[in-house]
Parts: structure tokens; sequence; C-alpha cells
């Protein structure tokens, strides 16, 4: 539609709510910031055991949308492994809904993969995502966290489109195939090979994390 086309993002469009009638097309908008908390992530390292003594990719494996909004588990599995050999820490963070996604990430990667899910709070998840050299998220909320938090974002997209609600980041990459059924905004996916997201190759993200 024309308005697609003119205003692609929501943040734009929802900018453009607040706009007189006859306005022009608002300007771009800044990036959002959170504040990030020293002391927090110092009590944080402490409880949780972790230390910055080889940079952190952090994983975030969830997408409470749905499961097609998720990179195959085996995709982070064999990524953990590849940044782990490669002289990366690994972190998984989510929700306490996601524990479960984060174990079997580490039990498969059998790398030293921490996984962090359910053992953070929100404000939490923000202090840890300011920590990491790179975050590798689905399109979930974590995604949108970390990038507020300006830690660089690579986000993995194919039931959605990465033109609707982008990390709003400077520095970002963008995994995207657009294929000719993407995007479908499904939970699940409708034709029921998930192409859109299994596709996304491991070898293509790991050279993202290490470059």
């Amino acid at each position: 539609s024309d308005l697609t086309a003119v205003l692609p993002g929501t943040v734009q469009r929802y900018v453009a709510l607040g706009l007189p009638v006859d306005a022009p097309m608002p300007p771009p908008t800044p990036y959002p910031r959170l504040a990030v908390r020293s002391d927090n992530q110092q009590d944080l390292m402490q409880r949780l055991g972790l230390d910055l003594e080889h940079p952190v990719i952090l994983l975030t494996p969830g997408a409470e949308f749905g499961p097609s909004r998720r990179w195959p588990i085996e995709h982070f599995t064999a990524l953990a492994r590849r940044l782990t050999a490669s002289g990366f820490q690994v972190w998984v963070d989510g929700s306490p809904k996601e524990f479960e996604l984060g174990e079997r990430i580490r039990q498969a990667a059998n790398c030293g993969v921490v996984n962090l899910c359910g053992r953070t709070s929100l404000e939490d998840a923000i202090d840890l995502a300011a920590l990491a050299t790179k975050v590798v998220s689905n399109d979930s909320g974590l995604m949108h966290v970390a990038s507020a938090a300006g830690t660089p974002v690579i986000g993995l997209f194919g039931p959605t489109s990465p033109n609707l609600a982008p990390p709003l980041n400077a520095d970002r990459q963008m995994f995207y195939l657009h294929l000719p059924c993407s995007p479908c905004h499904q939970r699940e996916c409708p034709l029921g090979h998930h192409k859109c997201m299994r596709d996304i190759g491991v070898d293509e993200v790991f050279r993202a994390c290490a470059t």
C-alpha cells in the first residue's frame, strides 16, 4: 500500500499519528536508549558467576509471538560451538518460559554455554545485554532491548519483515531471505517447512558475529 511505501516502520507510523493531518512526513526519529546500571552489572556478574575474560556473544532464542519467529535450536547450538571454538563465550538469555530452550542449547552444545533464561529480570537483561560484544536474536522483545542498550544486534527475521520493526541501532545486521511466502505474520509456518528461518545459515551468522 501507499502507507507501507511511505512509512514502512511501526515507529514511523506511531509518530505520524501524532502529527496534524496536513503535516509533512515525520523526519527520522532518534534511536531509543535505555539506561545501563554499572552497579547492577557488577552485582549480576558476581551473583551469576560471570566474567568478561573473553568477549561475550549473547543469544536470545525465544520469541513470545510463536515458534515461527524462532531460528532453529540446532542452528543456535551449532553457532554456540563455533563461537566458543573461536574464543568467544556464549550466554543465553530469555524469560522463564525459555529456560528449556536455553538448556537444550547448553546441553547440546556442550561447550560451556551459560543459560541465564529465567534467572534475570527485564532490568537485568538490559544490563547484561550491554556487556555483550554482540547479540544474536530472533525478532523479539529482547532484540529491541539489546538494541536500545547500545549493543550491536544481529537480527533474524522470517515471518516478519525487518522493515516493519527493525532493531533501532546504528550497529545492526539483519538476516531476511525475502522468500515469496514471507512475511506471513503467522505464529506457526502455514506451509510446514519454516524455510524462512531454517535456511538462514549458521556460517553467515557466525561471520557476522566474528567481524
